[in-house]
């Protein structure tokens, strides 16, 4: 196999092939995704109509000034006569592509874009695209951390931080632009195409939406739809689900894993390394990586691979994983209280990231599980938390269905309301054990996302022990 260095990627144009001018396109769903794609439509010259069932009073002020630009705004549903003129389509992520609205325009042939379709067709650079279960932007903001360790400039986009379609017109080609992609945003590419696709893993999620975990898989492998055979696609080499999924894909493979032997990237005699033929490259002592959990070792190995194949030499990705702090709500540390630590983790918003976080922790845990059912089975987590968990305290529309499949494993309390949880929990807590939020469910029972229910657990918990976590 060519080295690290000798990689070359197709170019990717520069809006060249997609010209908007004077083109008329409905924007549906005006959260940060839609108005940054609204954005660049207008400032490219399209005609932008916009629709959100939402009224203009519960929209941003960036979404009222698109109106001030020449956008045409119909808000408080979505009417079908927009649909039927426009002349293309594009869908912000958490619009279902099942819309009934969208199949008039369907059965129209009016093309209907995700928002990162069309942002792709204006990025310049490498472009990098991260999807899965869980990890997914953990392993993005790594991935983006060891490329600026090298000197170079990297965005990380999608679906975390900025949308893409805001980055996009300032990408230049030697960027390199990391993407988080979600299932929903997948489900609506056309062209899309990735240098590098990465797919971490899979596990039961979004059944609400899905009506099974092969058409969540099938959402998923659409990663790969559009890679040719100088493109890359990374797997773990674990998880069977994924990389049978990925059969038939065009690009080469390269697998990940804590106990992958073979070409990619593994743990040797506690180091993180990379095999490139029959050479292995240390890179790291595992130990010098500090988020807590093997699950993120396992995206560290994702990263690293990733990165490398990037360009970014040994002592750059060695600095870069010694100097990764991860993301706030993602098994973020937020302090400790009378040798109690507090573990914030909102983010683990499926049973398998919520499973993954009760493993990192061998006993002496108090957790705070709940929020919206999303239709998947709870078994795993009574797994997990058996001989882990000292009691659980559930919130949330889901609180009394996760006490049913909890019970059997371990004590629980129904406590409603975030705030009343970590009351009860910091009560009840000795020295030496661990508070951890890792909710196994969406937040939209209770908080307006998944930030603001982590920004809450912290300012309770700092509430009650007098002072500000750390």
């Amino acid at each position: 196999m060519t080295s690290a260095r000798s990689h070359r990627f197709a170019p990717r144009g520069s809006g060249a092939e997609y010209r908007p001018a004077g083109e008329r396109v409905l924007i549906v769903g005006l959260g940060k995704s839609g108005v940054a794609a609204a954005e660049l439509l207008l400032a490219r010259g399209a005609e932008v109509w916009a629709t959100d069932r939402r009224p203009l009073a519960e929209l941003g002020s960036e979404a009222a000034a698109l109106e001030r630009r020449g956008a045409r705004l119909l808000l408080g549903g979505h009417p079908a006569a927009a649909f039927a003129a426009a002349q293309r389509i594009v869908l912000s992520p958490g619009v279902p592509a099942t819309l009934p609205e969208l199949e008039l325009a369907r059965s129209r042939g009016i093309p209907i874009w995700s928002e990162i379709e069309l942002a792709y067709r204006f990025l310049r650079g490498k472009i990098v695209g991260v999807t899965g279960t869980a990890g997914k932007s953990t392993t993005a903001s790594l991935i983006g951390h060891l490329v600026r360790g090298a000197g170079r400039r990297a965005e990380v986009v999608g679906n975390i931080g900025a949308p893409a379609s805001r980055w996009a017109a300032a990408s230049r080609p030697a960027d390199v632009t990391v993407i988080e992609l979600s299932s929903f945003q997948l489900e609506t590419i056309e062209r899309f195409r990735p240098h590098l696709a990465l797919w971490l893993n899979l596990s039961a999620h979004h059944l609400d939406r899905y009506p099974s975990i092969a058409a969540y898989a099938a959402a998923k492998r659409r990663l790969f739809l559009n890679q040719r055979g100088r493109d890359w696609a990374l797997l773990p080499a674990a998880d069977r689900t994924v990389r049978a999924a990925a059969r038939g894909i065009a690009a080469r493979r390269l697998l990940f894993g804590a106990r992958h032997r073979g070409p990619g990237a593994g743990l040797r005699r506690g180091w993180i390394a990379v095999q490139r033929g029959r050479r292995v490259t240390r890179i790291a002592p595992a130990a010098e990586f500090q988020l807590l959990g093997a699950h993120n070792l396992e995206n560290a190995l994702a990263a690293v691979a990733a990165a490398q194949l990037l360009g970014v030499p040994k002592a750059a990705l060695r600095q870069g994983l010694r100097t990764f702090r991860g993301l706030e709500h993602r098994l973020e540390p937020v302090g400790a209280v009378g040798g109690v630590r507090l573990i914030n983790d909102s983010k683990a918003t499926s049973v398998a990231a919520a499973a993954l976080d009760l493993r990192c922790f061998p006993r002496d845990l108090l957790w705070i599980a709940g929020g919206i059912d999303e239709g998947a089975d709870f078994g795993p987590l009574a797994r997990a938390a058996r001989h882990r968990v000292k009691r659980a305290y559930l919130i949330g529309a889901s609180a009394n269905r996760l006490k049913q499949a909890l019970a059997p494993a371990v004590r629980c309390e129904l406590a409603g309301q975030l705030k009343t949880a970590v009351e009860r929990a910091l009560a009840a807590a000795r020295p030496g054990d661990v508070l951890l939020l890792a909710p196994a469910c969406a937040s939209y029972d209770q908080f307006a996302n998944f930030e603001e229910r982590g920004r809450k657990f912290k300012e309770y918990a700092g509430l009650l022990c007098g002072k500000e976590p750390r």
